[in-house]
């Protein structure tokens, strides 16, 4: 079977290709420690043990891609935000554990639905 021409024929019946976003660079959190922009969408299961998300956005500055990894922080976080909606993280670094276990890499996410930015 030529694959090529079978999604080439699926894409002209109206169907969507959808694959792996490649789109973007890796955002630096350690020198930009806050991301505005519009949420586009994730990636699960990545990484060596297949246990990540990769989570991609649209920066509202530049129109720019950028994407990162999820933290159990970051995906607590995210894990209700619904893709289109406009995102505000702010991460404040490594910070010590209130219950005294180890430090961890603290991001508060904020999120409104589109259409409504700058009205909350």
């Amino acid at each position: 079977m030529d694959t090529d021409a079978k999604i080439a024929e699926l894409q002209a019946k109206g169907y969507k290709l959808y694959t792996a976003n490649t789109d973007g660079e890796m955002y630096d959190w350690a020198t930009n420690h806050v991301l505005e922009g519009t949420y586009i969408g994730k990636d699960i299961n990545q990484g060596r043990k297949k246990d990540q998300n990769i989570y991609h956005v649209k920066k509202k500055d530049t129109g720019e891609m950028v994407k990162f990894w999820g933290t159990t922080v970051l995906n607590d976080g995210m894990n209700n935000v619904p893709i289109g909606h406009v995102l505000y993280i702010v991460y404040s670094g490594l910070v010590p554990s209130q219950s005294g276990g180890n430090s961890y890499h603290k991001f508060d996410v904020l999120a409104q639905a589109p259409g409504s930015y700058g009205t909350a």
